[in-house]
């Protein structure tokens, strides 16, 4: 085998073209988008604040059991901690952590299901 390659091109003669018949386009309307969620969130009323802080805390007995019933209500942390005059971390800290007294509750019920009856014994 030589290694001298020819760089000879192939010619071949092409087929005539032939124009095929071009279908009609015809425009069709396209809907218009749905209304997105931001679109309906911005439609709808966001919950109001009415009461102040001092309301609230004599309504709800503490701050803290105040920011969860306004939470309950449908406010987030930003208007919440407006609406009490605290920090917003507070009211964040305050709806992300769980009571004490739910996780006692459940550290008991998890001792006593794990407990052995005191009168068998193997």
């Amino acid at each position: 085998m030589s290694k001298n390659r020819s760089n000879a091109v192939l010619k071949t003669e092409a087929a005539p073209v032939t124009e095929a018949p071009v279908a009609e386009v015809k425009s069709v309307e396209v809907p218009a988008p749905a209304a997105t969620i931001r679109d309906a969130a911005a439609a709808a009323p966001a919950p109001q604040v009415t009461e102040t802080a001092e309301q609230l805390i004599a309504k709800y007995g503490n701050k803290s059991n105040a920011i969860r019933a306004m939470a309950a209500e449908g406010l987030k942390c930003g208007p919440i901690s407006k609406a009490q005059g605290i920090r917003y971390q507070h009211a964040r800290n305050v709806l992300n952590q769980p009571l004490k007294r739910v996780i006692k509750e459940e550290r008991d019920a998890a001792k006593v299901e794990t407990k052995e009856p005191a009168g068998e014994t193997a």
